[in-house]
């Protein structure tokens, strides 16, 4: 009997090495990828991801422009699933030329951003115009 223990043992904490290492690798599939992340002042992009940092330059119905701290323009597209957000929710009405804003979204194929959430007037991006 004392015999048969101890391969039982064995295979025992060989199983749970395999389902801990297994849970582990399932785990970090299913962790949230994070937006924008400002590193030395670069902006690192998620793939696949369209999210940008600029000013606003234009508002029209369904879109604004906006001008990329890198000095370009990106179109973008509005819906009324976007979410516009100050301290407090806003809506489409608070863009307005000139604001700051950080945009998340998806890129598309004309290379324009669907935007699925906008940021106006974030600190992160004040800041990172102060430390070029």
């Amino acid at each position: 009997m004392q015999k048969n223990i101890v391969p039982i043992i064995i295979i025992a904490i060989l199983f749970s090495g395999i389902g801990f290492f297994s849970g582990t690798t399932y785990q970090k599939g299913k962790m949230p990828l994070r937006g924008n992340q400002l590193q030395n002042n670069n902006i690192q992009k998620r793939p696949g991801n369209g999210q940008i940092m600029g000013e606003i330059t234009s508002v029209n119905d369904g879109s604004v422009t906006v001008k990329t701290t890198d000095g370009s323009s990106k179109l973008i597209l509005l819906s009324d699933k976007t979410n516009i957000n100050q301290a407090v929710p806003a809506t489409t009405t608070d863009l307005v030329v000139g604001q700051k804003v950080v945009i998340f979204g998806n890129t598309n194929t004309d290379n324009s951003i669907s935007a699925q959430s906008i940021q106006l007037n974030t600190s992160l991006l004040q800041k990172s115009e102060r430390n070029p």
